[in-house]
């Protein structure tokens, strides 16, 4: 039936169904689409970063993008209020930092995104703490 045709009932119909409809299809959206999209695309900047400058900027771009509440290290310091020691950690030449990162927001099943990779540059590690 062409729009021209219908009755002024019927397009107010319309009208109210769509207004009330936007909003539940925004929220399903944003859930099933955007955040999926856009939390792999973060992963796979972090994950596939090759030089310390594409690190740097894949970091950033996580922490701004996200909450990123969580920081995990393979073998971390006793105790994260000392800076002397993630300092040491930092300098230590023989030493790798492995980091996972994990973000508050998470997948519709509840499983919180995250992204795993070894650290080129370990001063980068400053950037998600926020020093």
């Amino acid at each position: 039936m062409a729009w021209w045709r219908t009755t002024r009932r019927q397009r107010v119909l319309f009208l109210v169904a769509a207004i009330f409809w936007s909003p539940i299809i925004g929220l399903f959206g944003s859930t099933f689409v955007y955040q999926p999209v856009k939390f792999s695309y973060l992963i796979w900047r972090v994950e596939s970063a090759r030089t310390p400058d594409e690190e740097k900027a894949a970091l950033e771009l996580a922490q701004r993008w996200g909450c990123c509440w969580e920081i995990h290290l393979e073998s971390p310091p006793k105790t994260w209020l000392d800076w002397e020691q993630l300092d040491a950690v930092v300098q230590d030449a023989d030493r790798a930092l492995a980091v996972e990162l994990e973000w508050l927001e998470s997948k519709p099943s509840g499983v919180p995104y995250r992204a795993r990779r070894t650290l080129v540059d370990k001063d980068n590690i400053y950037i998600l703490i926020g020093r």
